[in-house]
């Protein structure tokens, strides 16, 4: 069946006793089916206005039904396009940059679970089956829900396209994202000062997210014109929110330093900032040439910042502030991820009089 024409019909009947509205659609096997319209749907006065408002609610019951029979509450068959799910779904990774890359990992690690799936095939039962398989390629149980979540994203999406008029993996519950926050003590902040970088433009950067909490989506956007005498002012590329930063005499420092990059053009970038691959490249060497056992990343500067605010502190409104988060629910994770190390460290502390 044509997806364009009608699969529920509205005709008038003219009648004794006035104008009767007509409503059915055709079964699987062709067969025309009935359905009753609720009393008063029918055209007695000879008034425009009253014709007018009887017609546009006899549309409005034809539309619902219509949207019922799309949803599967009928028996009744619809020709469904054999659209291959993989590359759909790289197509919509393509129309979400911040997301890209895990629209394309999901997408070819489908490819390589069942190559040349279609998209009405994604059904709760595969799902299932994609979650053992990735469970068994050791990713990450939070990777896992990230490639899960993508592919629920590009159902829904085929879903509004009308490429599929029913979700096929209804049921499936891809489980709450926990994000893991990494963090460097201290100490460990420390330590990594004192080793030698192969980049001073990339430990210019990293130290400007320690010194601000800024995510490196911002400091990538920040311009000579953004510095307001002592601040520095900007809208935030996730949240769309003013934020202000003061200008700490640690951070007029590392600008002084970092002054080679720094363009007299207000509308040209603050800093030169390298492809995130080559940031966390130079970071992770970095790391494991200062002897840590965490990677260090660009977002692990950000959870440092937080958590070293709270740990020593500061109120957790103002580090929410600080973060530029939109609510304390973003902030309580760096709580949470505090807590833990405590707890470890109590256990530490137990050890000394273990027998």
């Amino acid at each position: 069946m044509n997806v364009a024409k009608r699969l529920v019909h509205l005709r008038e009947l003219s009648r004794k006793h006035g104008i009767h509205f007509q409503m059915y659609y055709r079964d699987s096997g062709g067969k025309r089916k009935f359905i009753v319209l609720p009393k008063g749907i029918v055209l007695t006065e000879k008034n425009k206005q009253y014709h007018r408002e009887i017609r546009a609610k006899a549309e409005l019951l034809r539309a619902q039904k219509e949207r019922e029979l799309l949803q599967g509450e009928y028996d009744i068959q619809i020709k469904q396009k054999n659209i291959l799910f993989t590359p759909y779904m790289i197509k919509i990774g393509e129309t979400k940059p911040n997301n890209r890359r895990n629209f394309i990992g999901a997408a070819n690690l489908i490819e390589e679970h069942e190559p040349g799936i279609q998209i009405q095939s994604i059904t709760a039962e595969f799902l299932q089956g994609f979650r053992k398989f990735l469970e068994e390629r050791k990713l990450k149980e939070n990777t896992i829900k990230t490639y899960l979540s993508k592919v629920r994203v590009t159902l829904r999406t085929a879903l509004r396209e009308k490429i599929i008029f029913k979700y096929p993996a209804e049921g499936f519950k891809v489980g709450k994202y926990e994000p893991k926050t990494i963090f460097l003590t201290e100490e460990e902040v420390k330590t990594l000062l004192r080793t030698p970088c192969k980049s001073e433009k990339v430990k210019g950067i990293f130290l400007f997210q320690l010194l601000t909490a800024l995510r490196i989506s911002d400091v990538r956007k920040l311009t000579r014109g953004d510095i307001q005498g002592d601040r520095i002012k900007f809208r935030q590329s996730k949240t769309k929110g003013l934020h202000e930063i003061v200008i700490s005499p640690q951070i007029a420092e590392l600008l002084k330093i970092e002054a080679g990059i720094i363009p007299l053009n207000k509308t040209e970038p603050l800093f030169d900032v390298p492809s995130m691959s080559y940031l966390n490249k130079i970071l992770k060497q970095w790391g494991q040439a200062a002897g840590l056992s965490k990677v260090v990343t660009t977002h692990v500067a950000r959870h440092t910042a937080a958590t070293h605010l709270l740990s020593t502190g500061t109120d957790i409104k103002t580090v929410s502030g600080t973060l530029g988060h939109k609510d304390l629910t973003s902030t309580m994770v760096y709580i949470h991820a505090i807590d833990k190390e405590r707890e470890k460290a109590a256990n530490k502390l137990g050890e000394l009089i273990s027998v």
